[in-house]
């Protein structure tokens, strides 16, 4: 809302209709987090409050408040911190109660490492499989289905906060926390190849949150640009973070689908450039039908503005009427991320002349 009140070039009725919905919307916020009695929302409601007062007294007073207007963004993010420690927010739509962005939760991660033989080439791959922990259990007796050359099955014996038991080719190894367990290398009746050896990884930790994943996005792509690592780590780091994203969609942050749209496989990771347009358009189309560019998703609108910010917008759809209409309704509800995104693509008065 603040973004969009300071683009208004004088104080119109909608200006002032703005900041009472602003004023509204802060008292609604603080009282359903529990900040009410913070003294960083007394102040942003002191200043939201003088400026729906003064705005119209001349031109100096209207220049004041939105100067203010725009020190109230970053207070507001303060107080949005503030009030995350106090009453972490939850929000979306779904029966469950929407997509918690601080919540972590349990899995293993079973990876396959394959050493091969073909005549006189050798190789070397890793194939990763994931088993959630949804309660902890003595006796779960849960079965990890994996590819038959890469070991069949593995059992689940036991799960708790601090490790998990498991069973393979009739061992158990105990996984703790954070931390991972080797099988033996065992050779693998492979009729394709010379020789195939396996063994297995297991690792037992939380699923990251959201500020976690986004984290390890940003060092994923600092790695790629300085070639930290080799090229076949680089890919098994990036398809244990689009597992994440996915994992994160479940749980219902739609608003991801617009980052796994720009980092799928074929775009560069290090400048966030989308090399293959096509994965990309479908990727966001898939997600605008869940709700990813609904005025409310605030990580959509994030990530639209990476996307934005190193690409040409006016390229991320074919359906145009549709990409219109996404953005038009974002913007109408004051969504800043989508106004920018409109005007770069089309010029005000065309915007006009369309409506």
């Amino acid at each position: 809302m603040i973004k969009k009140a300071v683009r208004y070039p004088d104080g119109n009725d909608r200006f002032g209709a703005l900041l009472k919905e602003m004023i509204d919307g802060l008292e609604t916020f603080a009282r359903q987090r529990g900040v009410t009695g913070n003294s960083l929302y007394t102040d942003v409601r002191r200043l939201l409050t003088l400026g729906y007062d003064t705005y119209q007294l001349s031109d100096d007073d209207f220049d004041t408040v939105c100067d203010n207007l725009v020190d109230c963004i970053y207070k507001l993010q303060e107080l949005e911190e503030i009030a995350d420690k106090s009453c972490p927010l939850v929000s979306g739509k779904d029966e469950t109660g929407g997509y918690d962005k601080k919540a972590n939760s349990r899995e293993i991660r079973i990876r396959a490492m394959h050493v091969t033989r073909d005549g006189v080439v050798g190789n070397s791959y890793s194939t990763d499989y994931y088993a959630g922990i949804n309660q902890f259990d003595i006796n779960p007796e849960q079965e990890i289905v994996l590819n038959s050359l890469d070991g069949g099955c593995v059992t689940l014996l036991a799960a708790s906060e601090d490790a998990v038991t498991l069973k393979w080719r009739n061992e158990k190894y105990e996984v703790k926390f954070n931390t991972d367990v080797s099988t033996e290398e065992c050779l693998v009746n492979n009729p394709h190849l010379s020789s195939d050896s396996l063994r297995l990884v297991f690792f037992y930790s939380n699923i990251p949150n959201y500020a976690e994943l986004w984290s390890m996005i940003a060092k994923m792509g600092c790695d790629k640009l300085e070639e930290k690592e080799e090229k076949h780590i680089l890919t098994a780091r990036k398809e244990e973070i689009l597992h994440f994203i996915d994992k994160a969609i479940e749980k219902g942050n739609t608003g991801l689908y617009v980052a796994k749209a720009l980092l799928t496989e074929y775009n560069n990771w290090g400048t966030c450039e989308i090399d293959s347009l096509y994965c990309f358009r479908k990727a966001l189309l898939e997600g605008i039908e869940s709700g990813a560019l609904a005025p409310d998703n605030y990580f959509g609108w994030e990530w639209m503005v990476v996307a934005a910010k190193n690409n040409d917008p006016a390229e991320f759809m074919e359906d145009m009427d549709l990409y219109y209409e996404v953005l038009d309704t974002a913007a109408g509800h004051g969504v800043g991320e989508a106004i920018d995104i409109m005007d770069s693509i089309w010029e005000p008065e065309q915007i006009i002349e369309e409506d």
